[in-house]
């Protein structure tokens, strides 16, 4: 199946959501539609929710970084990809329900990636703390 196919649209008119909001299910819905699925599993209708939602957290607000990329996960889910500089963080959404979350050092050193809490509330607050502080 398609990872197109795993996104219901509503047959009712929705509110028009925010232009941020707006640009984020744009880039979801482009990211699903060349979905490598020969090569990749395709990504659970719970990870793309979860990546939906995800994004319209960081929508509205100001001082969380934009995520730069949306990408497949070899391990079958989608990445958000989040880089300023040498620093990068990267949070996953797996397949298997798991969500990762790899931060660069300030110099852009990688450190271990590690097991998140869903929703990663607390992970969005690293990630916006690692690109705010300029000494870490």
């Amino acid at each position: 199946m398609s990872p197109q196919a795993l996104v219901a649209r509503p047959q009712t008119p929705a509110p028009a959501p925010a232009p941020a909001r707006r640009a984020a299910g744009d880039r979801l819905a482009r990211l699903l539609s060349g979905w490598p699925e020969d090569s990749i599993e395709v990504p659970s209708l719970a990870v793309i929710r979860s990546v939906d939602c995800t994004l319209a957290l960081l929508a509205p607000l100001t001082d969380s970084p934009t995520a730069d990329r949306l990408i497949p996960s070899l391990e079958g889910g989608i990445s958000i990809v989040f880089e300023r500089g040498r620093r990068y963080a990267d949070l996953t959404f797996l397949n298997s329900g798991e969500v990762a979350l790899t931060l660069s050092s300030a110099t852009g050193e990688a450190r271990p990636a590690r097991s998140v809490a869903h929703p990663p509330i607390e992970a969005l607050g690293q990630i916006r703390d690692l690109f705010a502080d300029p000494i870490r």
